[in-house]
């Protein structure tokens, strides 16, 4: 249990960076132009899940290890949107469509309803 939340937070550290350089990598955050340093960090995390994913599933070895440092800690820093893309496309793979456009769904509409509260409520409170 110990080395696992030291490989986690390991390979967090590395995530984070690797998504902060990406931010610098585009410039100054501009919020009234297109988010490309999100879309670049969340399709290369995608990606890169596909990899770590596809991997696990044909029973690399050390494949516990390899689910800790690649999903949850160097991509679960990078970004969670690889997470649920290959959580969709594992139910979408499963046959239960249904819940995989569910999941869809549910992501982005409570994801962006948060998003609305969220600053609804600092607004109000501001």
């Amino acid at each position: 249990m110990k080395l696992d939340i030291l490989v986690v937070g390991c390979s967090g550290f590395v995530g984070s960076i690797c998504r902060y350089l990406v931010y610098v990598g585009f410039g100054s955050r501009n919020l009234t132009t297109f988010p490309w340093a999100t879309f670049v960090v969340n399709v290369v995390g995608c990606f890169l899940i596909g990899i770590v994913g596809t991997l696990l599933e044909r029973s690399v070895p050390h494949g516990r290890h390899l689910y800790l440092i690649g999903s949850v800690g160097f991509l679960g820093a990078f970004t969670t949107f690889s997470a649920f893309g290959f959580e969709t496309i594992t139910l979408m793979r499963n046959q239960q469509m249904s819940l995989a456009l569910l999941n869809v769904g549910a992501n982005v509409a409570a994801g962006l309803a948060a998003v609305v509260i969220g600053r609804y409520l600092v607004i109000s409170i501001w």
